[in-house]
């Protein structure tokens, strides 16, 4: 999933170019990223992907200690 301005997306795995421990890198152009789908289904982890986002204290220390995001659906 990727964090866009009309909410977040799901990226399919062949559109993910790499992964790194700080990113991933995917080969969606901004163009395209508004035709992506929504995330369907049950999910068997939930995250807040924009918790950490902007410049409030609360972000910048989420970033800074890098904040558990994923957590286990019930």
């Amino acid at each position: 999933m990727i964090a866009t301005p009309s909410g977040l997306k799901f990226v399919d795995a062949g559109q993910i170019e790499r992964i790194s421990t700080s990113a991933v890198q995917t080969t969606v152009t901004p163009d395209l990223v508004g035709s992506l789908a929504e995330p369907d289904g049950a999910p068997l982890f939930t995250v807040d992907g924009l918790q950490d986002v902007g410049g409030s204290l609360s972000a910048r220390l989420g970033r800074l200690f890098r904040r558990e995001h994923w957590k286990p659906s019930e």
